[in-house]
């Protein structure tokens, strides 16, 4: 299911440690368009046996891409990064951690990012 999903987006993609979780789907889908997304779920639909993929997809479109960080670059700085390429990374590590436990507060977010910190 994983490979015909990449083959459906026509992207490559580096296969990640957990192909069939919602952070997967977040980082191959958060690159399209929400109508290319629900083109690659309808072909999805003639898969029977691709259901938990279809279950993902949903998940990403209800839930996961409307998963919003508390913390900016900004935050970031205040606690010793340097500006540039590190933040992004550093906050895309915690949208990650976000996704798996979508309560996380503005204090936890930050305790995530000094574990990235120098």
């Amino acid at each position: 299911g994983y490979d015909l999903f990449k083959k459906l987006l026509i992207k490559p993609f580096v296969v990640p440690t957990q192909p069939n979780s919602p952070v997967t789907v977040y980082k191959i889908a958060k690159e399209y368009t929400i109508e290319s997304i629900l083109i690659a779920r309808s072909l999805f639909m003639q898969y029977p046996n691709l259901i938990s993929e279809i279950k993902l997809i949903d998940e990403y479109l209800e839930r996961t891409s409307k998963i919003k960080l508390e913390v900016s670059g900004n935050d970031l700085k205040q606690i010793g990064f340097k500006e540039g390429k590190e933040i992004g990374q550093v906050l895309e590590k915690i949208l990650e951690k976000k996704i798996t436990n979508p309560s996380m507060t503005k204090d936890e977010e930050l305790k995530v990012a000094k574990e990235f910190k120098d």
